[in-house]
């Protein structure tokens, strides 16, 4: 290979690393407060009830969102009308 290819291809490389560390840090770093937030403000405007979700996971990699606890409370806002917690087993 000639010099100019071999500085290419390694910038090329650089260049992509850098960019599969920019979106790992923001999907699985900066997303998942900012979609939990959203969600919670959105949902709970739309269905006229309180609405909570206990934790947000976000993989850019394998695009993937879980949702973890998530809580529909009654109009008055006390107790939870319905509350989901999928229980993953982990390997």
């Amino acid at each position: 290979m000639r010099l100019i290819d071999r500085l290419t291809s390694s910038r090329l490389r650089r260049i992509a690393l850098w960019i599969a560390g920019v979106v790992a840090i923001a999907g699985f770093v900066a997303a998942p407060p900012i979609v939990r937030s959203q969600a919670e403000k959105i949902l709970s405007r739309e269905l006229g009830r309180v609405t909570t979700i206990d934790k947000v996971a976000i993989n850019p990699f394998a695009p993937s969102i879980t949702v973890t606890g998530f809580n529909l409370h009654e109009t008055d806002g006390r107790e939870p009308d319905l509350h989901h917690r999928p229980e993953r087993p982990r390997i």
